[in-house]
């Protein structure tokens, strides 16, 4: 699963599988889903980004948002991951939902402000956490440090804040 973000335009594809198109379908308005000739799904267009998190939240069986999705910038060229540390144990959708309010607000920064994308190097992972002291979906302190000394250029994104990088 991968989101293929296209800040100028400020909407964002959500790539579920590979392979050919050969139905679409309109689930909302400005959504629609791409689907191959058995009727899997290839994928959720949001012609605008901001309908990510209240169309996903509204449809919980559709998709659920993984810990760590990549993303790559279809106006900036670049690809990287995001990790929000957010596992859950799939019991009560807690790390699914968190997963998503994390990417959304992440997204909605970029979409906000694109040059955002500038300060993350090719390749890196960010670790979203939230800018609230005592939000229930904090990243574990370990995480950056973890995936800095597997060799990730790591940039810690503290939502609402300026981003830091460290390599």
């Amino acid at each position: 699963m991968k989101i293929e973000l296209d800040s100028e335009a400020k909407a964002l594809y959500l790539r579920l599988n590979s392979g050919r198109v050969a139905d679409t379908i309109e689930l909302a308005d400005a959504i629609v889903m791409d689907q191959d000739g058995d009727g899997r799904p290839l994928g959720v267009e949001f012609v605008h980004a901001e309908e990510f998190e209240p169309f996903l939240r509204e449809h919980p069986d559709l998709i659920s948002i993984p810990s760590r999705l990549r993303y790559e910038s279809l106006d900036k060229a670049k690809t990287w991951q995001v990790e929000t540390g957010m596992d859950g144990d799939g019991t009560d959708g807690t790390g699914a939902a968190d997963n998503l309010t994390l990417n959304a607000r992440f997204i909605g920064e970029v979409i906000a402000e694109p040059s955002t994308l500038d300060a993350i190097p090719e390749g890196s992972v960010v670790v979203l956490t939230p800018g609230e002291a005592g939000a229930a979906s904090e990243v574990r302190p370990d995480l950056a440090d973890r995936l800095s000394r597997q060799g990730h250029a790591v940039v810690v994104r503290l939502l609402g804040a300026p981003i830091s990088v460290s390599r």
